[in-house]
């Protein structure tokens, strides 16, 4: 019993394991060397112990009935793949359907002649893929192995997709590269420009490794890629330089895979090239590109230039932010931010310069070598009040006059209140016996320095908490815009927190 579950069956192609088991515990006879055929199915997936590797068995019913919109959405419906390893067949689908919804049929009208031909064809080639074989060894040998995370960015006029590779290397330098996972996404109906389609794949990309860096238990290293120029350049350069679409998208990119490194590919050796646009079952189990990447992937001295987009005049005008050059006060982040990294050493440095700044205008000589809390306090309120200024310029200006704030503005749905000086949550709390703080924190933009420091302070006062605790600390006091991504992209960073990690996979 584990947890008041009853222990499930067990499996290995290991002899030596298998015979610690008790019989009654085992999926399938134990002795799995002479069951050349003897297979475990389970999430769409059929295992065979006797090869190690993993199968797709596609149970095709033929067509009896007249091909609508139904029938097609219904038998796509059957093609489950949870790690994205077929791709390149599904979004052939996935594409097909896309198409159905111009011509404006209802769901039980029959298709066109030439439409149904391409659908059959489709549909009876899926029965090749019974022949497709995925090795579950993914290349770990030890501990003493190195990990790099590969994943390619493509889109098309119809779908944009993206894969993920683990390239494994052992201590004498073999290299083994497999397939983890793959994403894909349909353009929407209406016609969007293939620029656009190209940053949304690289987003796409993004969140499929974010996801998959939580999942693995060991120290890797990150490397993405695109066959875009301009799609590169956006990534490589601050958000707020670009039109809104492109600054959200660029800027959600930089948040969630902070460690990455773009290169540029060309678009011949691009592996997600096939899971945009498709493959045809028959050409899909011999597509080398897409199961092991491109060739040159093993051998880091081949690899192409780690272009990081081209000159910025080649970036078309009209997905540029528009500059107009006046003569304004600049309002600039404080210097002391970027100076420090701890948040207590930030706040006694700005404590003493406010010291010293009041002493000015009183003209007084004399000041207190001693720093008391409420010093530190005072400098935390400064720290924020000039950050909020900074980025909440807008919000502060409407709610000084009494008037309601943009409904493009990143803190509508905070309900802002202003006290005078600074911006708080407007909670529904405020009736209830927690404090102040915990009532209205404070809010504060997620590109400020200080909110890094402030999160980094939480989560050392946790004493290296997870992501819920150091989170929960957190929101007693302030109120981080997409807090949590930032607080994992911290921890992940974490030096202590990743040995711990270390340390418990090897217990």
């Amino acid at each position: 019993m584990a947890g008041g579950l009853p222990l499930k069956k067990w499996n290995s192609n290991s002899h030596e394991l298998m015979q610690r088991i008790p019989e009654d515990l085992h999926a399938l006879s134990p002795d799995i060397s002479w069951q050349s055929e003897t297979s475990v199915s389970m999430l769409g997936l059929t295992w065979k112990p006797s090869t190690d590797c993993f199968i797709f068995q596609v149970d095709l019913r033929p067509i009896k009935d007249v091909i609508t919109k139904r029938l097609v959405v219904s038998q796509a419906a059957q093609l489950f793949d949870s790690l994205g390893w077929l791709a390149p067949v599904i979004i052939v689908a996935k594409i097909f359907i896309r198409e159905l919804w111009k011509p404006n049929l209802s769901w039980d009208d029959p298709l066109p002649e030439g439409v149904s031909h391409r659908w059959i064809k489709y549909y009876e080639d899926l029965s090749r893929l019974s022949a497709v074989r995925i090795l579950r060894w993914i290349g770990f040998r030890s501990r003493m192995c190195s990990f790099e995370l590969h994943g390619f960015a493509d889109a098309s006029e119809k779908a944009h997709g993206a894969v993920v590779y683990l390239k494994t290397i052992s201590p004498n330098g073999n290299c083994f590269i497999g397939l983890i996972s793959s994403k894909t996404k349909v353009a929407p109906v209406q016609t969007v420009p293939l620029p656009r389609l190209e940053l949304c794949a690289s987003v796409l990309l993004a969140r499929l490794v974010a996801h998959l860096q939580t999942q693995l238990r060991f120290d890797v290293a990150l490397y993405l890629w695109s066959d875009s120029m301009n799609t590169l350049h956006w990534i490589s350069a601050v958000p707020t330089r670009w039109m809104k679409y492109f600054a959200n998208r660029v800027s959600e990119i930089q948040t969630i895979v902070p460690s990455a490194i773009w290169h540029h590919v060309p678009g011949a050796d691009n592996p997600a090239d096939c899971a945009s646009r498709g493959l045809s079952a028959c050409d899909f189990s011999q597509f080398s590109l897409w199961w092991n990447g491109a060739a040159w992937l093993k051998r880091q001295e081949e690899w192409p230039s780690a272009l990081l987009g081209p000159p910025e005049h080649t970036v078309p005008k009209e997905k540029r932010r528009v500059t107009v050059n006046v003569a304004v006060r600049v309002n600039e982040p404080c210097d002391l931010l970027s100076r420090y990294s701890s948040l207590d050493k930030l706040l006694r440095v700005t404590a003493w310069c406010l010291r010293f700044r009041d002493a000015l205008k009183c003209r007084s000589i004399s000041v207190s070598r001693i720093l008391v809390a409420s010093d530190l306090r005072t400098a935390l309120l400064f720290s924020i009040q000039q950050e909020q200024n900074r980025y909440f310029s807008n919000e502060i200006t409407a709610l000084k006059n009494k008037m309601q704030i943009s409904k493009n503005s990143t803190l509508i749905k905070l309900t802002p209140v202003f006290d005078g000086q600074l911006l708080h949550v407007g909670s529904r709390l405020k009736h209830s016996l927690l404090t102040y703080d915990e009532k209205h924190p404070l809010i504060l933009p997620p590109e400020s320095i200080l909110a890094t420091l402030i999160i980094r302070d939480c989560h050392l006062r946790c004493l290296h908490g997870g992501v819920q605790l150091s989170l929960g600390t957190l929101r007693q006091s302030y109120w981080i815009l997409r807090g949590r991504n930032l607080v994992r992209s911290l921890i992940h960073r974490c030096i202590p927190c990743v040995r711990k990690e270390v340390i418990l996979s090897n217990s």
